[in-house]
């Protein structure tokens, strides 16, 4: 006997697959783009485990035939000649599912960032990408998401500084 096809549900914007629907694509922020599909056997056996693979991968999405892809590259702000160039050490797990830099609720930059009077209003981290209008760059050593940058190897470190 031929084991059952499961359903899966995969973004339209991205491709991420997830074991069961949900409002909002945690790879690539967007809302109302998942559409039911059917998964092969041996995709719907591997898909049993996606939720933990997902968590465990740093909120990476299930991709093509199970695997595990990771989430998109947040987007550096660029500007030519920036006065200063902010670099983190790599995204958060609030900065992954939304999508902007330092989007954790408890991290401080926006509000220093205003304080230290480098920009005349308070930003957000939706805000991100307006530090250009400012001559500001943002980039990241590593763009792969994480709980805390003591999960990275330092390899990865290594690559970042190259």
């Amino acid at each position: 006997m031929s084991p059952k096809a499961k359903t899966l549900y995969r973004c339209t914007e991205c491709g991420a697959d997830y074991p069961k629907w949900q409002g909002r694509c945690d790879a690539c922020g967007e809302w109302n783009t998942l559409v039911e599909e059917v998964a092969p056997a041996k995709a719907a056996a591997t898909a049993k485990g996606a939720g933990a693979a997902r968590r465990l991968a740093g909120h990476a999405a299930l991709g093509e035939g199970g695997s595990v892809a990771p989430t998109p590259r947040l987007r550096d702000v660029t500007t030519d000649r920036p006065s200063i160039l902010f670099v983190g050490i790599n995204p958060g797990v609030t900065s992954g599912k939304v999508g902007h830099h330092f989007a954790g609720p408890g991290n401080p930059f926006w509000k220093l960032l205003h304080a230290s009077g480098l920009v005349p209003i308070e930003l957000g981290a939706e805000d991100d990408q307006r530090l250009a209008e400012w001559g500001y760059g943002l980039t990241n050593l590593c763009a792969r998401t994480t709980k805390t940058a003591a999960e990275l190897t330092r390899a990865e470190l290594a690559r970042g500084r190259t």
